[in-house]
């Protein structure tokens, strides 16, 4: 009797810390999450790979640190992607986001501009 007893309290506390331990931990989670992500500013967005290929290579020569996002915008068919969709430009199918730390926001944009003035 005291084995079942036993078993049926550990069942018990395991079952409430699953109960509430999870949601506290996913709670903390998606805190993390949106505190990064207010703490960022975002540098660039676009579909054409060449521009982000030139921002991230600035960004990384000024040791600025970034997170990039990508964004895939097309079918999700297989078979159409396969051939491609009537009127759907391939190039265009990925959106690319740069987000930077708010405090290098400015310096950023001030390396980015400096770098497209030198190349012209």
């Amino acid at each position: 009797m005291d084995g079942q007893l036993i078993f049926d309290s550990v069942l018990t506390i395991i079952n409430l810390i699953l109960l509430i331990g999870v949601p506290i931990f996913a709670g903390i989670l998606l805190y993390r999450a949106i505190r990064k992500r207010s703490s960022e500013k975002e540098i660039l967005s676009t579909f054409s790979a060449e521009d982000y290929a030139k921002v991230k290579e600035i960004l990384e020569k000024e040791r600025i640190s970034n997170r990039v996002k990508t964004t895939y915008t097309g079918g999700s068919n297989r078979n159409r992607t396969l051939m491609g969709r009537i009127g759907e430009n391939p190039k265009l199918t990925t959106q690319y986001q740069i987000f930077v730390p708010k405090e290098k926001y400015e310096e950023a944009v001030y390396r980015i501009n400096q770098a497209r003035m030198n190349r012209e």
